[in-house]
């Protein structure tokens, strides 16, 4: 099997990654400028909110006598607690998750390519942005 070979800093080290991640950096600007404005930071403390909501399931999780050792995620925790048509709902929510939270990053990175190359002085074609 799969030998375990990364330690809780490399794990919180991990999180927090991914968590302040260009996803943060990507979204604070828009969602400043468009939908929440100044009330930008009401909106991220209540997604800081839910995230430590999600810390906690995560800490019962580990807690758990028969989930401590099994690996996995939100779909292990669902599949235990709720039964297999909620763990099977949350895994495809959790691929959505991820398909959508990528592809924010990657236009934001695009976003800020092309605003980089323009101040290089290499103009673009017409920006779908």
């Amino acid at each position: 099997g799969l030998k375990r070979c990364l330690g809780l800093a490399d794990v919180v080290a991990f999180g927090v990654g991914v968590c302040v991640g260009a996803g943060l950096f990507v979204t604070i600007g828009t969602a400043a400028k468009h939908a929440a404005g100044p009330a930008v930071v009401l909106s991220f403390a209540i997604a800081g909110f839910a995230a430590f909501l999600t810390a906690l399931c995560y800490a019962e999780m580990a807690a758990h006598p028969k989930l401590g050792q099994v690996t996995g995620s939100a779909y292990t925790y669902a599949y235990t607690t709720l039964g297999e048509l909620a763990a099977f709902t949350n895994g495809w929510l959790l691929s959505l998750g991820y398909i959508f939270g990528g592809a924010s990053v990657a236009r934001g990175w695009a976003y800020y390519t092309e605003g980089l190359l323009l101040v290089a002085g290499w103009p673009m074609a017409a920006s779908a942005f």
